[in-house]
């Protein structure tokens, strides 16, 4: 049994801003596009979850969804999935505010994405259904190397 609990206030239509490390952005090798890789939705080993903002929370303080980019590694990438399109695959979320820490700023608008039933990993096929449905905000200038 998960530790955390679906929030029923984001709606199934609400944002969810994940960032993507510039080593987790790769070529498609069928379409050719930029795409984050399956490891961009890799459950951190710390929480069991994955970081999310909370677009919703975002637009009610009248800031743009990739707001916390800058505080990402350079060449970092923002990608936008539903909160429905988590819960459609067996995942939850919920709002998880950040106090400021040494290493981190606060991040009032952070969320987590979880698997209820299997804490702390994702299949496969659900980190490719997330990939396949996930739209850039942000996609970083990448050289073909």
């Amino acid at each position: 049994m998960s530790r955390h609990e679906d929030d029923a206030t984001i709606a199934d239509g609400d944002g969810l801003v994940r960032y993507i490390h510039p080593s987790q952005i790769v070529r498609d090798d069928n379409t050719g596009d930029w795409r984050p890789s399956s490891a961009a939705f890799t459950m951190s080993t710390e929480d069991g979850c994955l970081s999310v903002d909370l677009e919703a929370l975002l637009f009610a303080a009248e800031l743009a969804p990739c707001h916390n980019l800058p505080m990402r590694p350079s060449g970092s990438g923002a990608v936008r999935l539903t909160a429905g399109l988590v819960r459609s695959n067996g995942l939850g979320v919920f709002h998880d505010p950040r106090q400021a820490t040494p290493s981190e700023p606060e991040n009032p608008y952070h969320g987590q994405v979880f698997n209820g039933e299997n804490h702390g990993t994702i299949t496969r096929g659900t980190k490719k259904a997330l990939y396949q449905s996930s739209e850039w905000l942000h996609l970083p200038i990448l050289d073909d190397e």
